[in-house]
């Protein structure tokens, strides 16, 4: 279906019927998105998911995102966020917004250390290591 219509317009377009072609008004943007109406707040929000993502935790949930936006949308309307109540971008726009700022969502492999879960001869070479600096 996807080539035959691909070859409908393809013909129209070359037949010359660029009145048909331009009327059919699929694509193109249709209406600002909430960032072009709010560029301060997506400005600030990238500083905050730069700074949450260097910390030592590293740990940005895309709520966490949603929860700043409405903080700082309230802020610069003046309206009160009691009683707006809800979120002016959902999770899933913001995670949207996320991977377009270039953030990627992989599991972090690296487990923590705990002492005293160690390998037996990690801990026995590492002990031989420190004894040599001994005096």
């Amino acid at each position: 279906m996807v080539a035959q219509s691909s070859h409908k317009w393809t013909d129209i377009f070359l037949d010359g019927a660029h009145k048909e072609f331009t009327s059919d008004l699929r694509g193109g943007k249709h209406s600002d998105s909430f960032h072009d109406i709010y560029p301060e707040i997506e400005v600030d929000a990238k500083a905050f998911v730069a700074e949450k993502c260097s910390q030592k935790s590293g740990e940005l949930k895309a709520m966490h995102l949603a929860r700043f936006i409405i903080e700082k949308y309230c802020e610069l309307n003046g309206i009160d966020e009691q009683v707006n109540g809800g979120y002016v971008r959902s999770e899933r726009s913001c995670q949207l917004d996320l991977c377009r700022w270039g953030a990627k969502f992989e599991a972090n492999a690296q487990r923590p250390y705990f002492e005293g879960h160690e390998r037996n001869d990690v801990v026995k070479h590492r002990t031989e290591f420190i004894n040599l600096f001994d005096i």
